[in-house]
């Protein structure tokens, strides 16, 4: 773990690593150069703090990364709060928009909190409802 959080640091994310989290790693030639973590938070599970190296950026270790964290879920529904930009990405392995309404609160919150951070970004909710679970989704935004 404190490679991970190392890792986080020189990216400087804030998120932090909980003893609950499945962390998942990756590296190149002995180098940690990829992080996402999967974080059970108030009965729901969020996929939280993707990071990748700029160095490897671009070249399928983030795809990488993400097909891991749909193996991991198989199952399991999950909610990510990533930037507008990467709507594509995080849809290749299921995930759609949602309508901030039909999120948990506490992750509605937390979108909130981003969009005032006031640094340039936009950030929208996200869902990806678990396979081959029948549950249903939450409302995708129009």
């Amino acid at each position: 773990m404190p490679r991970a959080q190392e890792f986080y640091v020189e990216r400087q994310y804030g998120g932090g690593i909980g003893p609950e989290d499945a962390v998942l790693l990756a590296e190149r030639d002995g180098e940690l150069v990829g992080i996402v973590r999967l974080v059970p938070e108030q009965g729901v599970t969020v996929l939280r703090g993707m990071q990748v190296h700029p160095s490897v950026q671009r070249q399928g270790l983030g795809n990488r990364l993400l097909a891991a964290v749909a193996h991991l879920l198989r199952n399991d529904d999950c909610f990510c709060i990533p930037y507008a930009h990467l709507v594509d990405f995080y849809g290749g392995i299921g995930f759609v928009p949602i309508a901030q309404a039909n999120a948990p609160p506490f992750l509605r919150s937390r979108l909130e909190g981003y969009q005032r951070r006031g640094d340039g970004q936009e950030y929208l909710l996200m869902y990806r409802k678990g396979h081959p679970d029948q549950r249903s989704a939450p409302s995708t935004q129009s």
